[in-house]
């Protein structure tokens, strides 16, 4: 009997363990391609930690941190070639799952410091930062959720000169957010800072863990260079999430909880008014995400709701808001350089070139262009991740390489005119050598090269 018995826990033992395998290659699913061609024009990158455009010439950064995450899961483990055909923006990059457990969330605090500002300063720099939604598109003469909170703000504050400043950009997720925070955010030195950037995440197709740490990494630099800077994140919503907790959304609100920040659900306000007024979408919105006038209201009413209960009776001094130590965060990435296309070293195969309208909107105002299919540019950098601000057309077909296993092809099929692309992310500390290149036939240039790093 203890024979039989034995023999069928090592049966069991054994079928669990190529399930196990089984698994493991299912997750490596890439199709096997050719030698990558690595005899392209050489460009090293370099920049000082936190620098925007600095000069290209040497290896990028420092340690990459203490990512514990191994290399690319896509790559195979013989090491050879694989290739990822992917819809715009790399996915499944993650490792391990994107968690907080190893430090406690920070209590949740009011606007204290805003009020403090407002009533014994006398002075407010507001930041607006998100997308179209808090541009305002949709609305008309002034009507926008940005514009009307703001005018709220002065109405209820007469005596404080209230100064009121947006950033935003139509299309903006947190990547492009996170690596144009030193231009865009740090530099107008918010004392209040509105983010509203979930939904367009979900556009860009980002995992609730490059959702987290991208937003986090927004925060962590704001909060760095200005402690007593306060944060609300302003959740929106779309037609087909109305009344849903998308994955980005979840994304936002996590961290936003973990570093003590208040969130304003507007999108489930504008929810909760269409069933109490039994009016369509459509009256709210004028598409699948822009609300119009009527709809923007509904947001603004929200935040102006939360703002009341946020903004002490009374505020008597600064209070400092406390950053958990990097050692309390996994994947976060806090360090970003920004290499715009004008301090690339290219050689005969590139040109530069008066940027795009997709590149110019993000601030930027020339472009590197390929000569011609067959164009390469390869950068050796130190970091956790690498993306790009480029025009991708629908007609072109790119290719990028990370450390000549693994690549990432941008094609007619996924190319969208998006300018910002998150490409690879949660690496290896180390350096890395990342590969771009141009197959033709459509329109391609590169507005700026971003590296981050924890």
């Amino acid at each position: 009997m203890k024979k039989i018995l034995a023999l069928i826990l090592a049966l069991v033992f054994i079928v669990t363990l190529c399930a196990c395998g089984g698994t493991e290659g299912n997750n490596n699913g890439a199709n096997n391609s050719g030698k990558d061609n690595n005899s392209s024009n050489n460009s090293n990158v370099s920049s000082e930690q936190n620098n925007v455009g600095s000069n290209v010439g040497s290896n990028v950064g420092s340690n990459a941190g203490s990512n514990a995450g191994s290399s690319n899961p896509a790559t195979n483990s013989s090491g050879s070639s694989s290739t990822v055909t992917i819809p715009g923006l790399a996915k499944d990059v993650y490792a391990k799952a994107r968690t907080f457990s190893s430090a406690k969330p920070l209590a949740k605090r009011n606007l204290n410091n805003t009020q403090y500002k407002l009533t014994k300063k006398k002075e407010l720099n507001v930041l607006y930062y998100g997308g179209s939604i808090t541009v305002g598109v949709g609305s008309t003469n002034n009507g926008s959720w940005s514009q009307l909170t703001a005018q709220w703000l002065k109405d209820t504050y007469p005596d404080a000169k209230i100064n009121i400043t947006n950033k935003s950009i139509s299309g903006q997720g947190t990547f492009l957010g996170l690596f144009r925070a030193d231009r865009d955010a740090i530099a107008n030195k918010p004392d209040l800072m509105f983010i509203e950037l979930a939904i367009n995440d979900i556009y860009q197709k980002f995992t609730l863990e490059q959702s987290a740490a991208l937003v986090e990494g927004i925060i962590r630099k704001v909060r760095k260079e200005f402690p007593e800077t306060d944060i609300v994140i302003v959740l929106t919503t779309d037609k087909s999430r109305l009344g849903t907790q998308f994955k980005t959304y979840t994304a936002h609100k996590k961290v936003a909880d973990f570093y003590g920040i208040p969130t304003i659900d507007v999108g489930e306000a504008l929810n909760q008014e269409m069933k109490k007024t039994g009016k369509s979408w459509d009256y709210y919105v004028g598409d699948i995400v822009h609300p119009n006038n009527n709809g923007h209201k509904v947001y603004a009413d929200r935040v102006i709701e939360e703002l009341k209960v946020l903004l002490p009776k009374n505020a008597n001094s600064i209070e400092n808001h406390k950053l958990p130590s990097e050692d309390c965060v996994s994947n976060g990435i806090h360090k970003t350089q920004t290499i715009t296309a004008d301090k690339i070293e290219f050689e005969g195969g590139w040109k530069l070139k008066k940027a795009s309208e997709h590149i110019s909107y993000a601030g930027f105002t020339q472009g590197l262009a390929p000569n011609g299919a067959g164009s390469t540019l390869t950068f050796t950098f130190e970091g956790n991740t690498f993306g790009m601000l480029a025009d991708i057309r629908r007609n072109a077909n790119v290719d990028l390489i990370i450390d000549g296993k693994t690549t990432v092809r941008l094609h007619e099929k996924d190319a969208t005119n998006e300018v910002e692309r998150l490409v690879f992310d949660n690496l290896a500390p180390g350096k890395h050598v990342v590969t771009i290149k141009y197959n033709g036939p459509g329109y391609f240039a590169i507005g700026a090269i971003c590296i981050g790093q924890q």
